[in-house]
């Protein structure tokens, strides 16, 4: 069974059930008969008999004017969700950003640094989670002007890609 993540756009998704003809996921969602079935939570799920395909572009969630917590530490760490966050303001040097709490792996943040100065990124559970193997509640930096994606590669680590993220 394939699991669609909570915030994919059912209007760009179609669907062909297995023995059965290809339609909008949408359409077969809100009244259509099929082998798919809508979780709670918003999650729609389809018998493995059955092929997805994608039209046009899955959008993800944006977080623009992001301002770092100034207090350079995971408790005042300003919390970010999975998705693109583009920080605007890091005021002084490790000013910090924190990941989403650990949820489902392959859960996605890409951060553009567009600060003044270097960010701090912190795990979002600092007792459990590292980020690219630097410690349990560490944080790594992510250089001005850079951006990096974190990727949630278990469940209880981040790796990144990308420009930026050097431990500190």
């Amino acid at each position: 069974m394939q699991t669609l993540p909570v915030d994919t756009d059912l209007d760009l998704c179609s669907i062909t059930p297995a023995g059965g003809a290809r339609a909008l996921l949408s359409s077969l969602v809100n009244g259509g008969t099929n082998n798919l079935t809508v979780l709670s939570g918003g999650k729609q799920t389809f018998a493995s008999g059955a092929t997805l395909s994608v039209q046009g572009v899955l959008a993800e969630a944006v977080q623009n004017a992001v301002t770092a917590g100034v207090t350079h530490s995971v408790a005042g760490a300003t919390a970010l969700a999975p998705g693109v966050a583009v920080i605007t303001t890091v005021s002084t040097v490790l000013d910090a950003v924190k990941l989403p709490i650990l949820g489902q792996i392959g859960q996605r943040v890409r951060i553009i640094n567009n600060g003044a100065s270097n960010a701090g990124i912190w795990p979002g559970e600092t007792a459990t989670s590292s980020i690219d193997g630097a410690g349990t509640n560490t944080a790594v930096t992510l250089t001005a002007a850079n951006g990096a994606l974190f990727i949630q590669n278990t469940a209880s680590t981040w790796v990144s890609t990308g420009k930026g993220p050097k431990s500190s």
